[in-house]
């Protein structure tokens, strides 16, 4: 339950509601979490929360600690690092069932690339 004082977790909540028994679905078909038992996933999806990037909107910055884990529910994102010249090296495009910010939730390090949203709808 999301506690009524906090618009943004409730509004979180809700998104997944709607779609709850899509997201389970969802959620079984990522390679990450293909080992759980079928029963803990629905406390899974309970725990996560759906936000929306716009085409261009970084995700993670490079350098930076990153403390989740994103699964790609619709859209694309890349992944890209910067070079000492800001030029930026595109190192993999990611797309629906894709997720990224395991490493560095996993080690509680430095992210060591960025990742930008390049869809026009990704959740």
């Amino acid at each position: 339950a999301c506690p009524s004082q906090a618009e943004a977790c409730r509004s979180e909540c809700e998104l997944v509601g709607r779609d709850y028994e899509r997201a389970v679905a969802f959620v079984a078909r990522v390679p990450v979490f293909r080992c759980l038992p079928p029963e803990e996933l629905p406390l899974l999806v309970q725990a996560m929360a759906q936000e929306e990037f716009t085409k261009g909107q970084l995700v993670i910055q490079q350098g930076e600690v990153n403390d989740r884990l994103f699964i790609i529910l619709s859209g694309q994102a890349e992944v890209f690092r910067t070079a000492d010249l800001d030029e930026e090296a595109v190192l993999v495009t990611l797309v629906s069932g894709d997720y990224f910010g395991e490493q560095e939730l996993l080690r509680a390090e430095a992210a060591r690339a960025s990742v930008k949203a390049t869809g026009n709808e990704n959740w």
